[in-house]
This record gives structure tokens, sequence and C-alpha cells, in this order.
């Protein structure tokens, strides 16, 4: 059996994050309200939050812990997860508001504290988020 990674889910909050944000860049409150894709893909991400949440609740909870409300991330994603078709757009606009931003500034700081800058760094092509090279990632050379 393999050893969980905390900092892998660290990682996956903080891309989703900056996905997140590069999402909603520049886009009023009525243009998110009226962009079912752009609603679509925060949700996608919320729920890859969420996930990672569940599993940082279960294997390393002081890891958790610092990055806020952990029983609020997973609520969220169940909420997304239900058999209601899509979230209200309100809610979605307010936790791109208030709480990415918190989120990945947490998330930030954690991830340097589990994984040092002692690995070479690129930026991931599709990413704003650092890739560490040696850890068998998809851009490992």
């Amino acid at each position: 059996m393999s050893r969980h990674d905390p900092a892998d889910d660290v990682l996956a909050v903080l891309e989703s994050c900056g996905r997140i944000s590069r999402a909603t860049a520049g886009v009023t409150r009525e243009q998110f309200f009226d962009d079912e894709l752009r609603q679509d893909a925060v949700e996608r991400r919320l729920i890859i939050i969420g996930d990672a949440a569940i599993r940082l609740r279960a294997s390393a909870p002081d890891v958790a812990r610092e990055l806020g409300s952990m029983p609020s991330i997973i609520a969220l994603r169940d909420g997304l997860l239900s058999e209601t078709p899509h979230a209200d757009p309100l809610v979605l606009w307010d936790v791109v508001r208030n709480d990415v931003p918190t989120l990945r500034s947490l998330a930030d700081a954690c991830l340097k504290r589990l994984r040092p800058p002692s690995l070479p760094i690129r930026s991931s092509p599709h990413s704003d988020v650092p890739t560490r090279f040696g850890q068998g990632g998809l851009f490992d050379e």
C-alpha cells in the first residue's frame, strides 16, 4: 500500500484555486451569472478542492486544519454533487470572491512548508503553480 502524501492534495487545492481565479479574472458578477460554462468550470474545481479536503481530513488532519474550515469545504462539495442540476450562481460567485483567495493563500503557505524548495521547480504550462521535478509527475524529465 502506498503512503498518501498530503502535499499532493494541497497542490490540488492550490491548482484549483488558481484555475478558478484565472477563469473569473476580469469577469463581472453579471457576466458570471450569464456564463454557464464558466460556472461549470468553477463547480468542477470546487469539487476537486472538496475531494482533496476529504482525503486530508482523513489522512492528515493537522494539514487539513491549516487550510481552514474543512466541514464547510466538504459541505459545498457535497452540495455540488447532489441531485440538484446546478449550483446557485450567487453562492458560486460569493465563494469565488470571498473564499478562494484566502484558501489559495493558505494552501500556498502550507505547500511551502510541506515541500520546501529543495527540488528544481518549473511551472506547468497549464498552471500558474510550480511543478516539482523528481516527484513522478507528468512533467518529469
